[in-house]
C-alpha cells in the first residue's frame, strides 16, 4: 500500500514537473514577438485622424466615415500597434478601421475577435475582414463561418485556409514579389478555396514585413521599395477592392 502511495506521489510531482515546464516555454515562446517602432501615444501625436484605444481593439477613423468597416487580424507575434499606419492610410480614404489585440499576439487564439466588434458597431453595415500572415489565415477562418454577414477578405502575404470556393465573398490577395515568409506552394494550392472572381495583386519589390511598421522579420526577403512606398501600393489595392466589391 504505501509503495502504491509513493508511485502516486511521484507521478504526481513528474506531472507537476512537466506543467512548469510548459508553461516556461510558453511563457518564453509568447514573450519574444515583433515590437512596433513608436508607441500608440506617438502615433497618435502626428495623426489627423482619431485614433482611440481600449483594452483590446484600437478604433481609426477619419472626419466623414462612409460607413464600412474594416476589421484587421495583426500578423503571428507582431505587436498589433504596428499596423497603425496602414489602417490609418486606409481610414483616410473613408474607411473605420479596427484593429484587435490577440492573446499572446496570435489570432489562431481569438479568431472570433470579429464578433465583438461587429455586435459593438451596429452603424456600420458593411463588413470586411483583412489581415497580416496568420492573421489574414485566421480572418479567412472567420470569414469562412459568417460569409453572409461579411462583404469581403483582404489577404495581405496570407492565403485563406477556410473554402470559400461556393461563397458570394469577395477576395484580395496581396503578396510582395520579395515575400520569403509565405509559403509559396500554399498559396498557390489555396487558390482551390478562393472564391470566383478573387483578385490577387503582386506588389513589386515588396517584402512580408512592410504592411506593418515593426521592422524586419527573420527569413523575409530584402525589399526593393521602402516601407512607405510598400503601405501606399497596399493601400491603393484595398480601397480600390472595396470600392469595386
Amino acid at each position: 500500500m504505501k509503495k502504491g502511495k509513493n508511485g502516486f506521489k511521484i507521478f504526481l510531482i513528474s506531472l507537476l514537473g512537466c506543467v512548469i515546464i510548459l508553461v516556461g516555454i510558453s511563457f518564453i515562446y509568447l514573450s519574444d514577438y515583433y515590437h512596433s517602432n513608436q508607441s500608440i501615444e506617438e502615433y497618435q501625436n502626428v495623426s489627423s485622424l482619431s485614433i482611440e484605444e481600449t483594452d483590446s481593439i484600437i478604433t481609426i477613423k477619419g472626419e466623414s466615415p462612409n460607413g464600412i468597416g474594416i476589421i484587421f487580424y495583426p500578423g503571428g507575434k507582431v505587436e498589433y500597434t504596428a499596423y497603425i499606419p496602414l489602417l490609418e492610410k486606409i481610414a483616410s480614404e473613408g474607411y473605420s478601421c479596427f484593429l484587435p489585440k490577440m492573446p499572446g499576439n496570435l489570432a489562431v487564439l481569438d479568431s472570433d475577435k470579429a464578433d465583438e466588434i461587429i455586435n459593438e458597431n451596429k452603424e456600420i453595415q458593411t463588413w470586411y475582414l483583412a489581415g497580416h500572415s496568420l492573421g489574414g489565415a485566421m480572418a479567412s477562418d472567420y470569414v469562412g463561418k459568417h460569409s453572409e454577414d461579411v462583404k469581403g477578405l483582404i489577404l495581405l502575404g496570407a492565403y485563406p485556409i477556410a473554402d470559400l470556393s461556393k461563397t458570394e465573398v469577395a477576395m484580395l490577395s496581396v503578396v510582395g514579389s520579395l515575400d520569403e515568409v509565405v509559403n509559396r506552394e500554399r498559396l498557390e494550392s489555396s487558390k482551390d478555396f478562393a472564391p470566383r472572381n478573387a483578385i490577387y495583386k503582386v506588389i513589386d519589390g515588396g517584402n512580408h514585413a512592410y504592411y506593418g511598421d515593426y521592422g524586419k522579420q527573420k527569413g523575409d526577403g530584402e525589399a526593393k521599395i521602402t516601407p512607405e512606398e510598400q503601405l501606399v501600393e497596399t493601400t491603393t489595392a484595398i480601397v480600390d477592392f472595396c470600392k469595386n466589391n
